[in-house]
């Protein structure tokens, strides 16, 4: 692995060179595979291809360190930690068998380590080797031998001593039914608690092939099926009404970045009348807009909706019904006065509590990564989730029942190479 710099795009890139491959065109075509797989815990791909029969990988550069790095250097991890870092292994792992493909190196130094708000984001790479078909249980041994490997400081080889549940869960690695199932009991086993994801052995949810997009968190209640689904930019209007009783004071802490958003604006207006969806920048930065038609419309924010901490307000808002797609889901697609003020409402976002997962960050149609994805539930079992454009001033809200329906829609959109995007 090189550090190096893409001379076409301007960026600096990290260079895998595989093995030479016999056969260059089934080199590409695991590529190209692995470059489409929807899991924020693959390291995006930026390109491909052979040269002089020495097949390549230009894939994102991750700052931190590598998993054989940080147990060289701290020994044995401890059992929280070592139960987050399986699971997200776990979820790149499910993604890629689930196209078909079969990574066959999963060690601790391809385990990349990213420190996010004091947390491990795990990115997996060295698809450059891996093969289309074959034997998962491959990848599974080898996930219970990282996570031996990460617990005790010691390789799985040299057969170091383990809890008994723990042993009972990695002898049976390449049984579980998913790397997910997997990750599941090596959680319950390490930490003695439940995650809160599907239940063990419950089959992943899998977006659509072909798509870069990315959208992972764990399962939640579904919430109640509403008559309309409510816009992201009232959702802090209601969390300022349930701060004022007194029973849920103890919310009003943990919402403080929520309540900063919405500041002390009136009670929103009745929901103001459909307005016709009219071309504009905002319609030709998302296609979707014209693809569901009738299924959208122009909506007018109410007093103190859709604004952020910095009092910016957005040139226009078109709602979509997704229902079509995921049921009950709604789309609100922003444009903001600058790309600046659309990454503030993201962050603003963010910034009203904890996601459900990550923070992770989601990639165009042209493989450029453009911003954070932040994913969160509001009192009422609604999950909003929020991305944004990294230069240009458009902006994306999901309204769904669950977490697992969003991780299904936002791949799902119509979201343009950036470079299509109206500036």
């Amino acid at each position: 692995m090189f550090r190096a710099r893409d001379t076409v795009r301007r960026r600096a890139v990290a260079l895998e060179l595989p093995e030479p491959t016999a056969d260059p065109a089934v080199f590409r075509l695991v590529a190209r595979t692995a470059a489409r797989l929807c899991s924020p815990h693959v390291v995006p791909i930026h390109d491909f291809g052979v040269v002089d029969g020495r097949p390549f990988l230009a894939v994102r550069l991750v700052p931190g360190t590598d998993l054989a790095a940080e147990i060289a250097r701290r020994g044995p991890l401890p059992a929280r930690r070592v139960a987050a870092i399986v699971r997200q292994v776990a979820d790149a792992l499910d993604a890629a068998h689930a196209d078909g493909l079969v990574h066959g190196g999963v060690t601790p130094a391809r385990v990349l380590l990213e420190q996010r708000s004091g947390h491990d984001v795990v990115s997996l790479t060295g698809f450059g080797g891996a093969s289309l078909g074959g034997d998962r249980g491959v990848d599974l041994r080898a996930l219970a031998d990282l996570l031996v490997e990460a617990r005790t400081g010691r390789p799985a080889a040299a057969d170091p001593e383990l809890p008994p549940a723990l042993a009972a869960v990695v002898e049976r690695a390449a049984r579980w039914p998913t790397a997910g199932a997997f990750a599941d009991a090596a959680h319950r086993a390490l930490t003695g608690r439940p995650t809160t994801g599907a239940p063990s052995g419950a089959p992943p949810v899998t977006p659509p092939r072909g798509t870069r997009y990315v959208a992972v968190t764990p399962a939640v209640p579904p919430a109640p099926d509403p008559a309309l689904p409510r816009s992201p930019g009232s959702r802090w209007l209601a969390l300022g009404a349930v701060t004022a009783v007194a029973a849920v004071a103890a919310l009003l802490v943990a919402l403080v970045g929520a309540a900063r958003v919405a500041g002390d604006a009136p009670a929103p207006a009745a929901p103001t009348a459909p307005v016709a969806v009219a071309a504009g920048p905002l319609a030709a930065a998302f296609p979707d807009v014209a693809r569901l038609g009738a299924g959208c419309a122009a909506y007018r924010p109410g007093p103190g909706e859709y604004v952020t901490s910095q009092g910016a307000r957005p040139v226009a808002v078109i709602g979509c019904d997704h229902g079509a797609t995921v049921p009950g889901a709604s789309v609100y697609y922003t444009q903001w006065p600058t790309a600046a003020d659309a990454g503030r409402w993201q962050a603003d976002q963010a910034a009203g509590g904890p996601g459900l997962a990550g923070p992770f960050s989601w990639t165009d149609a042209a493989g450029e990564t453009q911003g954070p994805v932040h994913t969160r539930a509001a009192p009422d079992g609604t999950i909003y989730t929020t991305a944004a454009y990294a230069e240009r001033p458009y902006a994306v809200d999901l309204v769904t029942r669950s977490a697992e329906d969003a991780r299904r829609l936002l791949p799902a959109l119509q979201l343009l190479p950036a470079a299509q995007v109206p500036a």
